[in-house]
């Protein structure tokens, strides 16, 4: 293919314009591993990314990292994206000289920068350089400036996914992530390296707690001890906000947070699995099962996952629970069902209604204010 940039210099690229930073994985252990062929590996990665950058207009402007980065600057946020893809796709396929996968983290953001000496400058590069640091081997991750650049000309086969709001370090403004979806491209990672943050939906309650003092004392220390606890009573019994109380007070011990998932608007076993991933956000690829890529979810989190409304679905609950509690470590699990789950190493909490003076019962106003019930009417 002709090379579109042999007539490229940085002074013919101006106004805003899409950066791109690279950086191979753990190259600092491939040198301490395959002294004898790092040269040639490294040279078939440079060319790589050159020939890359050169088939869809970006200039290579010089390293940027510890000799194995590199920092390309194009005019079309559609071809950076085309060749970041270009990039991941021949590493991929190439047959190199060591056992270890070369893979490259690479990082794209769109705006203005100052030319300086052949070289550019300024916040924009700065984030960009932030982005490829947080970035695992072998994913391509955009700024939402990137991708609402992109979005409109995204090349057939090409999805993103959003990864959500990152706290950059040294950068005062949240950044949105996506992550660029190819076909023939692993699509799962690990958490992007961002400060932790919590992860959750917890409802917020607008009303006092009233009543359950000891079930709440109760529920908090089970859930700092167990890693299945599930609140059993009658329906309108209050287990849901007992949960969700109980949840809010112990969520110091979760520092990756907790998510709720609401079982109450399906009616099939087989929904329960879907309509968790999608509350949390997880990308559906085909390539690996739900029940996969869950656990891959929760692999490495200290989190807490409440399921609520169970008893209409309890099959689909039982299996996903199982699954989660076998291959995860930390996970901590709250349901809230009129029957339990019956699944091995459940602590069972039945939920009894309030107290309440019987309609018949004459008692005076101060002893009434002594059941449960009787502040809520």
């Amino acid at each position: 293919m002709e090379n579109k940039n042999s007539v490229l210099t940085p002074s013919a690229l101006t106004g805003t314009l899409t950066f791109m930073l690279t950086d191979l994985e753990g190259s600092t252990s491939l040198w301490e591993a395959y002294p004898q062929k790092m040269k040639g590996l490294l040279a078939r990665h440079d060319q790589i990314i050159e020939n890359a950058a050169a088939q869809n207009a970006g200039l290579v402007i010089k390293p940027r990292g510890e000799g194995d980065g590199r920092f390309v600057v194009f005019g079309r946020a559609t071809d950076a994206l085309l060749a970041a893809d270009a990039i991941q796709q021949a590493l991929a396929k190439e047959p190199w000289p060591v056992p270890k996968n070369i893979r490259v983290r690479i990082a794209l953001n769109t705006g203005e920068a100052e030319l300086r000496d052949g070289d550019f400058y300024g916040p924009t590069v700065n984030r960009c350089a932030r982005l490829r640091s947080i970035t695992h081997g072998g994913q391509t991750i955009l700024t939402q400036v990137t991708y609402g650049l992109v979005q409109e000309t995204m090349p057939e086969g090409f999805t993103f996914l959003d990864l959500g709001e990152h706290k950059l370090k040294d950068i005062s403004r949240a950044e949105r992530i996506y992550q660029l979806i190819s076909p023939g491209l692993p699509a799962d990672f690990p958490p992007l390296r961002t400060p932790k943050r919590l992860l959750q939906n917890m409802p917020v309650t607008l009303t006092s707690f009233i009543g359950r003092q000891k079930e709440l004392v109760e529920v908090k220390h089970r859930l700092t001890t167990r890693r299945l606890i599930t609140l059993s009573g009658p329906g309108g019994v209050g287990k849901t906000r007992l949960a969700t109380q109980s949840a809010s007070a112990a969520m110091e011990h979760f520092p990756d947070g907790g998510w709720m998932i609401d079982l109450t608007s399906i009616a099939n076993p087989t929904q329960v699995t879907q309509i968790t991933m999608t509350t949390l956000g997880i990308y559906e690829d085909g390539c690996c099962n739900p029940f996969e890529k869950l656990a891959y979810f929760f692999q490495d989190k200290k989190m807490l996952l409440i399921l609520d409304n169970c008893e209409h679905v309890l099959t689909g609950v039982t299996r996903m629970v199982q699954v989660l509690l076998e291959n995860t470590a930390q996970l901590t699990i709250l349901a809230t069902s009129r029957e339990p789950l019956g699944v091995v190493g459940e602590t069972i909490l039945f939920i009894s209604p309030l107290s309440r003076p019987k309609i018949e019962e004459k008692v005076s106003l101060e002893a009434m204010m002594a059941y449960e019930a009787v502040p809520l009417c």
